[in-house]
């Protein structure tokens, strides 16, 4: 997962063009309070307290529920741009991998994203063979879907 969120944070969705890699990190900037003092809007419903803060996790101040376990605290002010990168790409890992979503409606009827209808509904697999790496299964269904 760590891998999928490096990569998303360093796409062209965040403004990343191949080659800039040498560039400061830009979720860097925001981490060190740069662009998050706690004074904006979302930070206001978490007791306003900047990244630069709750990364530490030792500030009094952090609210127990908001506060990092030892394993996922960075001293932001003295980090590096690749530690501060590191520690977010490690903090929005672990909260991705705890997400549970409903498999089922109260009628108990399978929920399905519109993925899983697309597949379904052009006779793709659904999931990868016993032996297939995530990369293998997703150039099957690739191969499946340019073949139509």
């Amino acid at each position: 997962m760590e891998d999928l969120v490096a990569a998303t944070f360093t796409g062209r969705n965040y403004g990343w063009l191949p080659g800039e890699k040498r560039r400061p990190l830009p979720i860097s900037r925001v981490s060190y309070g740069g662009g998050e003092d706690g004074s904006g809007v979302i930070a206001q419903q978490f007791d306003g307290l900047p990244y630069r803060i709750l990364f530490t996790g030792g500030n009094p101040d952090i609210p127990d529920e908001l506060r990092l376990p030892p394993e996922f605290r960075a001293f932001i002010g003295s980090a590096t741009d690749q530690e501060v990168f590191d520690a977010v790409v490690k903090v929005v890992s672990a909260y991705v991998n705890q997400l549970l979503f409903s498999q089922q409606d109260d009628a108990g009827n399978l929920i399905r994203s519109p993925f899983d209808v697309f597949l379904q509904i052009n006779g793709l697999p659904q999931q990868p063979d016993p032996n297939d790496s995530a990369i293998d299964y997703s150039r099957r269904l690739l191969q499946l879907v340019t073949a139509r």
